[in-house]
C-alpha cells in the first residue's frame, strides 16, 4: 500500500490530509507510510486548501515529525491565501510551527497578519 501511495497520482490532497491526521490522531506513525505521504503531499501541495495544510501540519506536529521539505510545501501554499484560512486553521498551522520549532518568518508573519 506504501508504495502505491506514493505513485498514486489520482490521490486527493484532501485524502492525504485525511490519512495524515487519520494516523497522526490513532497515534500511529510508520516511517514508510509518513515518506509516502510526505512525497504526494510535496508533489501535489500546490492544490492545498487551507484546511488541508493545516491538517498536515498538525498531524507532523502531533507525532513531532520534523520534514523540513514539507513544511517548506506547506508555507510556500499558505502564505498566497492566508486569507482563506479560518481561525482553527491559522492556530493549527501556528500551534505545529511552534511545536516543531519550525521558524519561517513569512509563515508566521502572513499567520500574525
Amino acid at each position: 500500500m506504501v508504495a502505491h501511495l506514493a505513485t498514486q497520482s489520482s490521490l486527493r490532497v484532501q485524502h492525504l490530509a485525511g490519512i495524515a491526521w487519520s494516523f497522526a490522531r490513532l497515534g500511529v506513525w510508520h516511517t514508510p507510510l509518513r515518506d509516502a505521504i510526505s512525497a504526494a503531499s510535496i508533489a501535489s501541495s500546490a492544490q492545498f486548501s487551507s484546511q488541508e495544510c493545516s491538517n498536515i501540519a498538525w498531524a507532523l506536529a502531533l507525532r513531532r515529525v520534523q520534514d523540513q521539505p514539507l513544511m517548506e510545501s506547506i508555507a510556500a501554499q499558505a502564505i498566497p491565501m492566508i486569507n482563506e484560512f479560518i481561525a482553527q486553521h491559522l492556530g493549527n498551522t501556528a500551534w505545529a510551527c511552534a511545536r516543531l520549532q519550525y521558524v519561517h518568518m513569512p509563515l508566521l508573519d502572513a499567520i500574525a497578519a
